[in-house]
């Protein structure tokens, strides 16, 4: 299973940020939590026990979805993190990451 530093590492990989300069992992972190309360409450046939929501995630905890869903949370991540870096990115390019994760996860 995949854990969400995994998740942070692959939303890393398009920001070119490996020194973690730029971006936390702990900001990066928090979009990723953002995402998947976003699935809560969008998709939440996407999470079996109800009762067993996941709340705010660690980096070591594992990643509360099926793989399949990895990607597309993890180009929501990059978007998340390239919308606050203006003098970093167009436009264009953070609405192709918002894009592949409503593509990917939402749908």
């Amino acid at each position: 299973m995949a854990t969400m530093q995994q998740l942070v590492d692959r939303a890393r990989l398009p920001l070119q940020d490996d020194a973690k300069v730029r971006y936390t992992d702990a900001t990066l972190l928090a979009y990723g939590d953002a995402a998947i309360q976003e699935l809560i409450l969008k998709r939440n046939d996407l999470f079996p026990d109800k009762l067993n929501l996941p709340g705010p995630l660690g980096l070591g905890d594992t990643f509360p979805l099926e793989y399949t869903h990895f990607q597309a949370i993890a180009d929501y991540v990059t978007a998340r993190a390239r919308a606050k870096s203006a003098e970093e990115v167009t436009r264009a390019q953070t609405k192709l990451h918002f894009d592949l994760f409503s593509f990917g996860a939402l749908k």
